[in-house]
């Protein structure tokens, strides 16, 4: 949450609050508190990360910003290391 005097930091907590109540908690019907623990990460990992498209990601949900993400950071070959000339190839600096 944001800061004394600073609304602007709280902008997304405020907006994913809307949605899980628009979405989640109006529709669902929960009587207890019960209810909402079981159910309420079920919406956050099923629904909301992997369906929803966010404008911060490109138009894309978190679960395929992830996956493109790690497959990306699987194909990237790290740079090799430098060696100067006449240096012993077994040395590496």
């Amino acid at each position: 949450m944001s800061a004394v005097g600073n609304p602007y930091h709280n902008a997304w907590v405020e907006r994913f609050m809307k949605t899980l109540r628009v979405e989640d908690a109006y529709t669902a019907g929960y009587e207890i508190f019960a209810d909402v623990a079981e159910r309420l990460p079920r919406f956050i990992e099923e629904d909301y990360n992997a369906t929803r498209v966010h404008s911060a990601l490109r138009y894309r949900s978190p679960a395929e910003f992830e996956t493109q993400l790690a497959q990306q950071a699987a194909s990237f070959e790290a740079p090799r290391r430098f060696r100067p000339r006449g240096s012993d190839p077994e040395v590496t600096i």
